[in-house]
C-alpha cells in the first residue's frame, strides 16, 4: 500500500493563538516545519495526526535545513502512564531510557540537544489523563525553554482545550486539512486498487460506483464523513462488504465495528467466538476506561471484563483490529472513535434508549 493513501500532508494555519478559525489555504508539511520551530498540529478524530507525525519522522530529511534533523517520536499518553505520579513525568529521562541504552550515548544525545539537531514529535496531548496533563504541559514548556534551538511538534484534538494553554502561546497552530473531493476520490481509487479483496477487473468499477453513490443527494450525511482517512477507509470497507452505503452515521460506526468483529469467524476456523458476547465485553471496557479518562489500559485490569469470552486481549488485538498492543501487556482501542462509540452504545443500551436516541450520535 502506498504511504500517500493514508497520509494527509496538507495543513491549514490558525488565524491566531487559540483561534477557532483557520485559513482556507493549505500548506505542505515540510514548508510549515521549515518555517516554524514550534508547531501545534490539530485535527478531528481520525484526521491522521499520529500518522502525519510518523510520516514526518520518516521523511524529515526532506526539510532543507542547514543540517539533518534527528526525529524523536513520543506518545504522550505512554509517557504519562509510565510515571506513577505527575511529578515523576520527565521527557528527557524517558528519552534517555528509551534511546541511550542501545542507539545513542548520553554524550551524543546532549550534543544533538545543544546543537539544535532534534525534532521532537510529541503525539496525543489530548490522550493524557486529566490528573497528569498539567505536568506534561509543564514538561514540554520546560524542554522548549532550555533547548529552544531544537524543533517541536505537538499533536492534539482540535476540540481539546489544553492546547490553548498559555504554555503553548509561542507555538503556531495548524489544522490537518480535510480531504477535498479530489483527494477523496483518489483515496477511494487507491483503496480499491491496493486493499479491496475483489477481482482486479472489478476494482476500478467498484471505486467509481462508490464515488457516484457518495455524490448522491440522499447520501449527504455519509458524504460529510469522507474528509478523514480513518472514516473513509471504513466507508470503503463497508461498501465492499455490503455493496451499498448505510444511510446514517450511527449505522456506519455500528457496521464498521460489527464488520471487524465478524472477521473473527470468517478467517479463523479453529477459533469460533460469540461476537455478541465479545461486543458486550468491549462495550464494558470502553465505558470503564472512558470514564476513567484513559484509552490505554493494562491487561490485568481489563481481563476480568472479558472473562465470559473465549479469547484474551492479545487474540482480540490480532483478530479484530479494535484493540492494539501499546506495550508489554498494555493495550488500547485502535482509535478513540471506536472507544467513544462503544461507550455511547453501552450507555444507551443500559438506559434502554438506543433506538430513540441512537440516530443523534455524533
Amino acid at each position: 500500500m502506498t504511504r500517500s493513501l493514508y497520509v494527509q500532508t496538507k495543513l491549514n494555519e490558525a488565524q491566531g493563538f487559540g483561534a477557532g478559525e483557520f485559513s482556507h489555504e493549505w500548506q505542505l508539511w515540510d514548508e510549515v516545519v521549515l518555517r516554524h520551530s514550534k508547531l501545534m498540529v490539530l485535527g478531528k478524530p481520525g484526521a491522521g495526526k499520529t500518522t502525519l507525525l510518523q510520516y514526518i519522522a520518516l521523511n524529515c530529511d526532506e526539510i532543507e535545513c542547514q543540517f539533518k534533523l534527528v526525529p524523536i517520536f513520543i506518545c504522550l499518553e505512554i509517557l504519562a502512564d509510565n510515571a506513577k505520579r505527575p511529578d515523576e513525568i520527565d521527557i528527557l529521562g524517558y528519552i534517555h531510557n528509551k534511546y541511550c541504552c542501545s542507539n545513542v550515548s548520553e554524550e551524543e544525545l546532549k550534543s544533538l540537544l545543544n546543537h539544535g539537531r532534534l525534532l521532537f514529535l510529541l503525539d496525543g496531548l489530548d490522550e493524557v489523563i486529566e490528573e497528569k496533563i498539567s505536568s506534561v504541559k509543564s514538561q514540554i514548556n520546560h524542554l522548549v525553554d532550555i533547548y529552544s534551538n531544537n524543533r517541536f511538534i505537538v499533536s492534539c484534538r482540535k476540540e481539546f482545550q489544553a492546547y490553548q494553554s498559555k504554555k503553548f502561546a509561542h507555538f503556531r497552530s495548524y489544522l490537518v486539512a480535510d480531504f477535498d473531493k479530489t483527494q477523496r476520490d483518489d483515496f477511494i481509487k487507491q483503496w480499491f486498487d491496493e486493499v479491496a479483496v475483489i477481482a482486479q477487473p472489478e476494482r476500478s468499477a467498484q471505486a467509481n460506483y462508490l464515488i457516484k453513490k457518495l455524490d448522491l443527494p440522499k447520501n449527504q450525511g455519509i458524504r460529510e464523513l469522507t474528509d478523514t482517512p480513518l472514516l473513509l477507509h471504513l466507508i470503503c470497507l463497508i461498501f465492499q462488504e455490503r455493496g451499498d452505503l448505510p444511510s446514517k452515521r450511527v449505522d456506519l460506526y455500528r457496521e464498521a465495528i460489527d464488520l471487524l468483529l465478524e472477521k473473527w469467524n470468517q478467517f479463523n476456523e479453529r477459533l469460533h467466538i460469540d461476537v455478541v458476547e465479545l461486543k458486550k465485553s468491549l462495550r464494558r471496557i470502553a465505558a470503564i476506561t472512558f470514564e476513567a479518562g484513559k484509552s490505554y489500559f493494562e491487561e490485568a485490569e481489563i481481563s476480568p471484563l472479558i472473562a465470559n469470552c473465549s479469547q484474551t486481549l492479545s487474540t482480540t488485538e490480532v483478530l479484530s483490529g479494535l484493540i492494539v498492543k501499546k506495550g508489554w501487556k498494555q493495550y488500547a482501542f485502535s482509535h478513540q472513535t471506536f472507544q467513544e462509540y462503544l461507550t455511547a452504545e453501552e450507555f444507551v443500551n443500559y438506559k434502554g434508549l438506543f433506538r430513540t436516541y441512537g440516530d443523534n450520535f455524533i
